[in-house]
């Protein structure tokens, strides 16, 4: 942010995007896999395994609130990223990235007057 490469933030916003698509990809398959384990075998499983499974669907809903509240953040921080590329298109010649060619500029104006 801080050296404004926008192109390089853009590139880092839209690899996690992909990432929460990919887990939410995931989600879905797990909640299938859980669908699909039908009321009988869960009451033959071990408590063992039945608590592990427990703590694995607590963990699954506290990844799926983070990935969406991850995901949140991400599209403002587009919108953002958006603004920030307007402003800079549009006032790009403007500010120079170099504070000394700033400067320096209405020196130069003053002596040709």
């Amino acid at each position: 942010m801080v050296s404004l490469d926008l192109d390089g933030i853009h590139q880092r916003v839209s690899q996690q995007e992909k990432i929460c698509g990919q887990i939410r990809t995931v989600d879905g398959e797990i909640d299938l896999l859980q669908q699909r384990w039908s009321a009988a075998e869960r009451e033959q499983t071990l408590p063992a395994a039945k608590d592990l499974l427990d703590r694995i669907s607590s963990a699954q809903t506290e990844v799926r609130k983070l990935n969406s509240a991850h995901a949140a953040l991400l599209r403002r921080s587009r919108r953002t990223l958006r603004a920030m590329m307007n402003f800079v298109n549009f006032y790009g010649g403007t500010y120079s990235a170099n504070p000394e060619t700033q400067a320096a500029a209405p020196s130069r104006e003053l002596a040709r007057v």
